[in-house]
């Protein structure tokens, strides 16, 4: 039953809030670009608009792929979804993977349009595919090596 519950969490989570939770995060990549002085990016929903240094316009969409959406609410629903971890544990797991991923996503995007902006946009796809890939599947395993780590340690204390 539990099971059933957490894809249920994900299911309607992810129909809910997928739209704004994208949007937000363009609003908040731009905020990061704007405060590192790349003040040509543009938010329009999930979409961001840019203009290169070698005059390139460009746009980048905070795709349902590059968001960390169904990341927070897979560890949402593995807390649902636990049992016989103590509920301070579960959260402190969740709070710990999430921070990893949403800070960790908004590394990638920020870079890879940085990218684009200094480089123009036909760097975009190259760095975007590769070495941003690569930072992704690094810090998505980082979050869930700590999210286990944390449950494990439940179990793993020593008895007397």
């Amino acid at each position: 039953m539990r099971a059933v519950l957490g894809v249920a969490f994900v299911l309607v989570g992810w129909s809910a809030l997928a739209d704004r939770w994208r949007s937000g995060e363009a609003l908040v990549v731009q905020g990061i670009l704007r405060a590192l002085g790349f003040g040509s990016v543009e938010r329009y929903g999930h979409e961001l608009l840019a203009v290169s240094r070698t005059g390139h316009h460009f746009s980048a969409v905070v795709s349902p792929w590059c968001s960390t959406l169904a990341l927070v609410l897979l560890f949402f629903a593995g807390v649902l979804v636990l049992y016989n971890v103590p509920m301070r544990r579960r959260l402190a797991g969740l709070g710990y993977a999430c921070a990893i991923v949403i800070v960790g996503n908004f590394v990638r995007i920020v870079t890879t349009l940085a990218v684009g902006v200094n480089r123009g946009p036909g760097a975009i796809e190259p760095f975007h595919d590769g070495p941003a890939t690569w930072f992704a599947v690094a810090y998505v395993l980082a979050a869930l090596f700590v999210f286990a780590t944390v449950l494990i340690r439940a179990h793993l204390r020593p008895t007397r």
